[in-house]
């Protein structure tokens, strides 16, 4: 069983909710005093559905951010081949390459590339999956920071640091994924100037998507703050496996968001 599937039923006993599991668990029905609220997947009934479609949509997140003059890495979509070929070509003269699916997560259908020969192929891997395809320049940042929102409240700011090796003192790191599935580890940020500068960006961030409760991925890349992504679908199931305490701030985390559901 997934630690989310049994967080959430100890939260739905200990609050005297009915809980129903429909679709393989993917889909919970949540019942409270006449009311009917939803869990699919990792989305909430908090967010509207047009929000999460931004919020899925990595250009579209890049679009609206950039416009509303939030700093972030700008995901360029490639309707066409020609689009395509032109934007790797022009990144590529500045260094690697970063390809992905537009709609991917996780870290993965993500590929870095420092060739058009290398983009090509995975260009036409990706097509072949029936992703649609955008690309953003690598930053070879070292550490990624994932701020959780809820309610225009910032509840959780932790760092997520590439596994590594020492080579002659040096950090030789495995993979250029920050995500946790790939490897990487939580370590919650104490440093109290970097929470509320970390937890300044992700607020604006979501006040300006109109997201209730997601999950912001922040780097300092070139001494500046740049939004990496934003995740409504706000997934800690390895976050809450690393250690009983990230468990339980996983567990209040997800009790809130249960509770407002219903508020």
């Amino acid at each position: 069983m997934r630690n989310f599937d049994k967080i959430i039923k100890d939260i739905c006993l200990e609050c005297n909710i009915d809980l129903k599991e429909i679709s393989s668990s993917w889909i919970k029905v949540l019942k409270k005093d006449k009311k009917t609220r939803y869990i699919i997947g990792y989305n909430f009934d908090l967010n509207s559905s047009s929000v999460n479609d931004i919020c899925c949509d990595k250009n579209a997140t890049s679009e609206i951010l950039s416009n509303n003059g939030i700093d972030n890495i700008f995901h360029v979509y490639c309707p066409s081949f020609e689009v395509f070929s032109k934007t790797v070509l022009e990144y590529l003269k500045k260094g690697e390459v970063i390809l992905k699916s537009n709609v991917g997560s996780g870290g993965r259908k993500v590929f870095k590339v420092s060739n058009f020969k290398e983009a090509k192929k995975v260009y036409d891997d990706l097509k072949v999956m029936g992703e649609d395809v955008v690309v953003c320049p690598f930053y070879n940042f070292d550490n990624e920071y994932r701020v959780i929102v809820l309610d225009n409240e910032v509840k959780l700011v932790y760092c997520k640091e590439r596994s590594f090796t020492l080579v002659n003192g040096n950090k030789v790191y495995k993979t250029f994924k920050h995500n946790l599935e790939q490897g990487a580890k939580a370590i919650l940020v104490s440093n109290f100037k970097l929470k509320k500068v970390l937890g300044d960006i992700a607020l604006k961030v979501s006040n300006c998507l109109n997201v209730r409760f997601a999950s912001i991925d922040i780097a300092l890349i070139d001494n500046e703050y740049k939004v990496v992504e934003v995740n409504s679908k706000v997934m800690m199931e390895y976050f809450s496996s690393s250690s009983d305490v990230y468990y339980n701030i996983s567990k209040d985390i997800y009790k809130e968001a249960i509770l407002l559901m219903f508020k």
